[in-house]
């Protein structure tokens, strides 16, 4: 494998990560955000969100500056990356088209699975 195949596998590796990708979400939202403003959106600890971050380095994902003890991070590639959100996103809205009821589901499983896909908490649960 080349070596932009392996980082474009890495960066897929780190997204599949509900917390990595929450973190990014709010990078593209906003941000610059400290460790601890993404901690507390992500609900959890700032050591947990200061290793992923250090994940994120590595992967040249996002950027960092300090100010006396402050510590401010931004997605590097904020337009490109964003893009890809919007792609996995539309990725997965058609990958999960469920059949209609009728094709072995009935109307409560169908609303029950709506309701969990449109939910906007999903993330929160990781």
């Amino acid at each position: 494998m080349d070596e932009a195949k392996y980082r474009e596998s890495r960066v897929c590796r780190l997204l599949g990560n509900p917390v990595v990708y929450q973190l990014v979400l709010f990078l593209d939202n906003g941000g610059p955000l400290t460790p601890s403003q993404l901690a507390k959106h992500a609900g959890r600890s700032v050591q947990t969100v200061s290793g992923h971050l250090a994940k994120l380095r590595a992967a040249d994902l996002v950027r960092y500056n300090t100010d006396g003890k402050q510590v401010r991070y931004w997605l590097k590639h904020k337009r490109e990356t964003g893009r890809l959100l919007r792609a996995l996103e539309a990725v997965v809205r058609s990958a999960s088209k469920l059949p209609p009821v009728g094709f072995g589901r009935t109307p409560q499983a169908a609303a029950a699975t709506e309701r969990r896909l449109s939910s906007p908490h999903r993330l929160d649960s990781f």
